[in-house]
């Protein structure tokens, strides 16, 4: 029940307020310094991370292309986001068992993480020797078997080789495997405490969608973090050796138009007219001269006229430039 004030008890505090008796003034913060735990972990982080977004991008590209030959059916990544978390939070939702590869990028400091969960794995392995992911296997309390190890250990390479292709576009780096662990405990990078970079990938193969994680932790990119930030690496198609002796092979097959000149002449019209069978037109070219040969209207070769297997034919004499 509320205290209501009698009107002597309301006078009163009118009187103190008049007579300055009763301090009205606002009490005042604490100024000064503020208490700054050492131990935490916590930065000032900024948003988005343009340059690592376009990094993503490449490499789901380069990782569409690479799963899908391997597996033998179309594999499709899509970006689900980039999460700045503690690792520990991270740990906690990573199933166990899953594949954890721990791995360094030189020249960058640290370890990061590629972790793809036990039926990820499981689906892989099925689609490899030809089924269609209706894996029912449950993976909780089993560990990789020597087949699905060696697997993993096959993808896990074509992935860091494709990570590194992708980094190019803001520096090199040099991706190698550290160790392979199953169990989250046992790979641990940084402590719990410490910030991570989390970039969420979905694989889809067939009707099935699982996650794949690429983990950075932040102290990794820390000393890059500008560059990360500004987004002024461009979005050039980089050069891709492979792609370009796929091409020239391709490139090769076509077929191309090639025509030997014998010779001109300048006729009068009532010359045409009076043409008849028997009639000689006299070319510019005598029989010594060498002979055009162009390919598609451009003129490439000389050369000269001859028989090859009971057809005419022209030896290549020279090179145009």
């Amino acid at each position: 029940m509320e205290k209501i004030l009698s009107q002597e008890e309301v006078d009163a505090l009118l009187k103190g307020v008049v007579s300055g008796d009763v301090d009205t003034a606002p009490k005042e913060e604490p100024g000064g310094t503020k208490k700054f735990d050492l131990f935490n972990q916590e930065r000032i982080i900024r948003g988005r991370m343009p340059t690592l977004e376009l990094i993503n991008d490449r490499f789901i590209r380069r990782q569409s292309v690479s799963w899908t030959s391997a597996l033998r059916d179309q594999v499709d990544f899509l970006i689900v986001g980039t999460q700045i978390v503690k690792f520990g939070e991270f740990l906690k939702k990573v199933p166990l068992p899953s594949s954890l590869s721990v791995f360094h990028m030189d020249p960058l400091r640290g370890n990061g993480l590629l972790v793809m969960d036990a039926f990820l794995v499981y689906l892989i392995v099925d689609y490899y020797f030809g089924g269609k992911g209706q894996t029912h296997v449950k993976p909780e309390g089993r560990d990789f078997t020597p087949i699905q190890t060696q697997m993993i250990k096959k993808l896990v390479t074509q992935v860091f080789s494709d990570l590194e292709v992708a980094w190019q576009a803001l520096m090199g780096v040099k991706i190698n495997l550290v160790r392979s662990e199953s169990n989250p405990q046992f790979a641990m990078v940084v402590t719990a405490s410490e910030l991570v970079v989390v970039v969420t990938l979905q694989v889809i193969l067939g009707e099935t969608t699982r996650d794949l994680f690429v983990v950075y932790p932040y102290s990794m990119l820390e000393p890059i973090k500008e560059k990360l930030y500004s987004g002024l690496v461009s979005d050039q198609v980089e050069h891709d050796g492979s792609w370009g002796i796929r091409f020239r092979d391709n490139l090769q097959d076509c077929c191309l138009n090639v025509t030997v000149r014998l010779g001109t002449a300048t006729v009068k019209v009532r010359d045409v007219l009076n043409f008849s069978p028997g009639d000689v037109v006299v070319l510019d070219q005598r029989p010594d001269d060498p002979m055009e040969c162009s390919i598609e209207g451009r003129r490439k070769f000389l050369g000269s006229p001859g028989v090859f297997k009971g057809n005419h034919a022209c030896r290549i004499t020279k090179v145009l430039p």
